[in-house]
Formats: C-alpha cells, sequence, structure tokens
C-alpha cells in the first residue's frame, strides 16, 4: 500500500519521501509480535515502533503527529483484506447489552495537525521560557521513548510526548524536573500541546440495533489492541486448504 505523505495528518511536514509504502506484517513477526510480553502504554508503543514503523523506508523523517495513523494502517493491512473492523464486546448505555458491529476502515478519522503548530516557538512554564518543536519526528519520539525505557519509566505517555517536543534528550534532568513540577497554571498548556504532539482521532458513534442506543468509540486502545483481538476471534477459514479427494 502506497500512502502519499499529503494524506496524512501532518500533510507531509518535514518528510523527504513524497509517499511511503506499508506492506503486511509476515506471520513469523506477527507471532514474534503478538508474544512480546507489554504490560504499559510505553511498552506497547515501543513495540508499535519497533516492529511495524523501523522497517519502513524513511521512517525516521516520519511526523510524529502521523504515527497513530501509520501504525493502524500497518496493522489493518498485515491482519485482513476486508476494509472493516470487528469491534467485539461493546456495551450499550441504554440497555447495557453486549454486542459487535463491523466498523469500515473509513470511518476512522485521523484529525489533521492544527495550523497554529507552525507558530508556536515557545512554552513557559514555571515562569521561565522552553523552546518546542511541535515537527518533531517519529526517530526524536523513539529516542526518547527509548531513553524512559532505559530508565524503567513507560507508563504516562503524556510526559514522553511532552518531553520530545520539549528536546528532553538534550536536557534530561532539567525538563523532566520541570514537568514533575508544572504548577496549576502550567496543565492547561501542556494538555494542549500534549493533543499537538500526539495526535487527534474523532471518536466514531455505533447504534445498537436492538435498542437504538449509541457507543462512542475511543480508538486509541483499539489500535493498541488490534492484533491481539484478530488473533483472539480470528475464525478458521478452509477456503485456502487443499483437500484429499473423496475426504
Amino acid at each position: 500500500m502506497l500512502i502519499s505523505v499529503n494524506n496524512l495528518p501532518s500533510k507531509g511536514k518535514g518528510y523527504k519521501v513524497p509517499e511511503i509504502e506499508l506492506r503486511p506484517l509476515g506471520y513469523t513477526k506477527l507471532l514474534e509480535y503478538s508474544e512480546t510480553d507489554c504490560k504499559t502504554p510505553g511498552e506497547k508503543l515501543l513495540r508499535d515502533i519497533k516492529y511495524l514503523v523501523t522497517d519502513i523506508k524513511g521512517w525516521e523523517s516520519f511526523h510524529m503527529y502521523d504515527l497513530k495513523q501509520i501504525i493502524f494502517m500497518r496493522k489493518i493491512i498485515s491482519i485482513t483484506t476486508n476494509p472493516e473492523i470487528k469491534l467485539e464486546e461493546l456495551v450499550c448505555p441504554k440497555c447495557h447489552e453486549k454486542f459487535s458491529q463491523s466498523l469500515p476502515v473509513g470511518m476512522v478519522h485521523f484529525t489533521p495537525i492544527p495550523e497554529i503548530t507552525d507558530k508556536i516557538k515557545a512554552v513557559k512554564l514555571n515562569g521561565k521560557e522552553y523552546p518546542l518543536n511541535l515537527n518533531s519526528t517519529v526517530k526524536d519520539f523513539y529516542d526518547c521513548l527509548t531513553l524512559y525505557a532505559s530508565r524503567g519509566y513507560l507508563r504516562d505517555m503524556k510526559i514522553i510526548y511532552l518531553s520530545t517536543i520539549l528536546n528532553m534528550i538534550a536536557n534530561p534532568n532539567e525538563i523532566e524536573e520541570v514537568l514533575n513540577t508544572a504548577t496549576y497554571e502550567d496543565v492547561r498548556s501542556l494538555e494542549v500541546l500534549y493533543q499537538y504532539s500526539s495526535g487527534m482521532m474523532s471518536p466514531v458513534e455505533i447504534i445498537h440495533n436492538g435498542c437504538g442506543g449509541d457507543v462512542m468509540v475511543q480508538f486509541d486502545n483499539l489500535i493498541v489492541n488490534l492484533f491481539r483481538t484478530v488473533l483472539l476471534n480470528n475464525q478458521i477459514d478452509e477456503s485456502s486448504f487443499v483437500l484429499f479427494e473423496g475426504v
């Protein structure tokens, strides 16, 4: 699958290639991926980047804001040729019944990066101004994620995204201290910056056919657990088997 970088949420900012090629993950790699034990959000994302991104040509220059879509699309083409996702164990808030439903991939919407990010050069935290890089690359994020992994801290992804755009790699101790001591007045700025750096996805409304109740589906957890869900729920398909005659 070829994707024009202009169709990504970043609109191709900083890319050194006009398009990226996504190939399905092979069965061996899919098993390796699925058998890698991950408990924290950071461990899961580190695994995603390792298996699903670092083998794509030019990945180092990919915009960090595009990371979720790239991972999502790579998972989709690796597990199905049907452009639908089966959502399992949805719970209707109206009748409380559990149900499943298929969702067209086209309904998964990744929000374009806000234009204002080109104008933001710094943020004031604790009364001091810190430069920002809201055009950080996947490689910048991967390096920051790896640094946190070496410290055994991969729980709070917000901290890692913010550390990346604040260039923690260049000055880890100071940036870590700034985030740890952020005041109440700083919180709103940090929350907005997190959204500007991590990529935003619009929830999708699913209607329960039984009672008409609606469920709002958030996709972050869906992307993280997509391989696991498919492997656990995949139905046996005999169409590709060659059978002995008369059996």
